[in-house]
């Protein structure tokens, strides 16, 4: 009793310090290679306390079944994250992403609602009205509100997951294991964006357990089922689909069960949640996108999950390189869960043909299965190109539940052979080392915006001519919208302003092959580059075998673009700079 004591003492006292020293973080005064790179040591080691904290509190409800370790464990958990999203907000940067990020999209849509009070945007409606709703009655601007909404939500998902597993299975152990499982933002960068998507599937088990306990209990849960519903389906398209899915499964091994198990049928309620899912955006036409990019593909041979095998199979790269810098650091924590989970849903299948596993995990393994075809084939007819995450994650959130029944029954196995509290440690041990690449890599992309050079770009839409190009350092260029809304940015590229960047400025500014800048542009017409400070540093997160194949410039090529005759510029704030580049002179080589 002592120790517990001493223990929930030292979580309160490592939480308030925690929280002290995000809020009294220091602004980064330069771009920063990584978000945590500015973050003071003793700000990372708290948290990386609390999450230890956390994993062994909700280890010990998993081991002794003990409910109060559990929801103490996912306190603690809360409160280390809420400091973790606000790391990029503490460190004054106005966006954990790049230029080319749907956040900056979403961003425009919201203040073209708060700047016209009208909606004109129904795919994803209910971001978009929360932000502006949350703009509006705290004051914040919607990049600001950013963080505790994404936060808000992941811990929702966090505890939905919990509450799902333990009315669906009735077991304290299971619903401990699922919180564990549900510890890791196995999303990566999207947890810190604005993610409709992800928002809507931070709903779905609250949707599944109304349902269940309408068929259940009584009858006054539809009306929770029909308000959570109605939420989802206004949220995302595609996930709404993936919600009908997942009704349209429960109701077909509902059926299969004994009547004795329910009182209601579940058959009209499922019916209804699936027309207003699916039905709601047919009638819309909000999803008449996604099925002709899929009628497309499917004509072509251009798949998105092809192409990016073909694209890895071209690179010089060693099998350890690739392995070690793509598959671990990006992909690793997805692998591990897929892994196990594949593992247990094996493990439960041959139970099940003899008759000895549950409805609960009846229904994940299966979710589980058809997810991993229903994603496979995703990838292969390419409606989300390339976004690995997007396309998998029907299978993200059921590999969670399928890695939670996997880790309480393996606790169990380990008890019976040992003892609690090896069981315990070994538990913990193994967990840590997953949940900690997991958050190492969740701002690995490390095109985080500072705000000198969302201020110096600001500077340069409001007084370029739109008639000349930009060339910008990014993949895609999306800025405009956050500045000046998205109908705004729309309108000015239908009438033929060069509002977004089209062009990107060459390795090294292209000095490697030209001794003037303009002729590596090789246009007919003057341009504008810009050069950030991020663009000389940005790539000191890779190893050092990339850099032949990375896009940067150093202080040398800086140098000689000052003094380049054909280049002159026009604005420097310490972090970002633009140039006006004349055009390129024909008779060059």
């Amino acid at each position: 009793m002592r120790r517990a004591k001493w223990f929930w003492k030292l979580c309160v006292i490592c939480s308030g310090l925690f929280v002290t020293s995000v809020a009294l973080t220091p602004d980064a005064k330069a771009f920063d290679v990584s978000i945590y790179a500015g973050v003071p040591s003793v700000t990372l080691v708290l948290f990386g306390l609390l999450i230890f904290l956390s994993i062994a509190a909700i280890s010990t409800s998993i081991v002794e079944g003990s409910r109060s370790h559990l929801w103490k464990g996912l306190s603690i958990a809360a409160v280390a994250y809420a400091g973790f999203f606000h790391l990029p907000l503490a460190r004054g940067y106005v966006l954990a992403t790049g230029f080319g990020a749907d956040t900056l999209v979403h961003l425009g849509y919201i203040k073209d609602i708060i700047s016209s009070g009208a909606l004109t945007q129904f795919e994803y409606p209910a971001t978009h009205l929360l932000f502006a709703e949350g703009t509006l009655l705290t004051g914040l601007r919607p990049k600001t509100i950013m963080w505790p909404i994404s936060w808000m939500f992941f811990v929702v998902f966090m505890l939905s997951t919990v509450v799902f597993a333990q009315r669906m299975s009735g077991s304290r152990r299971l619903a401990a294991a699922t919180g564990l499982a549900s510890l890791t933002p196995i999303f990566g960068v999207y947890r810190v964006s604005i993610m409709p998507w992800l928002y809507s599937l931070s709903l779905l088990f609250l949707a599944l357990t109304a349902l269940e306990s309408y068929v259940r209990d009584r009858r006054e849960w539809f009306y929770c089922l029909l308000f959570l519903v109605l939420s989802i389906s206004i949220y995302h398209p595609y996930t709404s689909a993936i919600v009908g899915i997942t009704f349209f499964w429960y109701a077909i091994f509902k059926k299969n069960q004994s009547p004795s198990t329910h009182t209601h049928d579940p058959t009209i309620a499922v019916a209804f949640a699936f027309l207003v899912l699916v039905g709601t955006h047919l009638l819309l036409g909000t999803v008449d996108g996604y099925i002709s990019a899929a009628v497309l593909n499917l004509l072509t041979t251009d798949g998105g999950g092809v192409t990016t095998a073909q694209q890895a199979s071209t690179t010089s790269y060693s099998l350890l390189q690739l392995v070690t810098r793509f598959v671990i650091q990006v992909w690793g924590v997805l692998l591990t869960y897929f892994v196990f989970a594949g593992f247990t849903v094996l493990y439960l299948s041959f139970k099940w043909l003899r008759s000895d596993t549950g409805f609960y995990e009846k229904y994940i393994s299966f979710q589980f299965i058809f997810a991993g075809l229903l994603s496979s084939g995703i990838l292969v007819v390419g409606i989300f190109a390339d976004n690995i995450i997007r396309v998998t994650q029907y299978l993200i959130i059921f590999s969670v539940l399928a890695v939670a029944i996997g880790i309480a029954r393996s606790s169990e196995k380990l008890q019976s052979y040992t003892s609690p509290r090896i069981a315990l440690t070994i538990v913990v041990l193994l967990t840590l080392p997953v949940i900690g690449l997991d958050l190492s890599t969740t701002y690995q992309p490390n095109d985080h915006i500072t705000e000198k050079t969302a201020t110096g770009y600001e500077w340069h839409l409001d007084t370029k001519d739109m008639d000349r190009e930009t060339a910008l350092n990014s993949g895609r260029d999306r800025f405009a919208d956050y500045v000046y809304g998205h109908s705004n940015t729309d309108s000015a590229i239908e009438s033929g302003d060069r509002i977004l960047s089209t062009l990107r400025p060459p390795r090294m500014l292209g000095y490697e092959e030209h001794e003037e800048v303009s002729n590596a542009f090789r246009t007919r017409r003057a341009l504008y580059l810009v050069t950030r400070v991020s663009d000389r540093r940005w790539h000191r997160s890779e190893p050092a075998w990339r850099y032949a194949d990375l896009n940067y410039h150093t202080t040398q090529q800086l140098e000689l673009l000052r003094n380049d005759k054909t280049a002159d510029r026009v604005y420097n704030n310490g972090g970002l700079s633009i140039w006006s580049v004349d055009a390129a002179n024909r008779s060059a080589n």
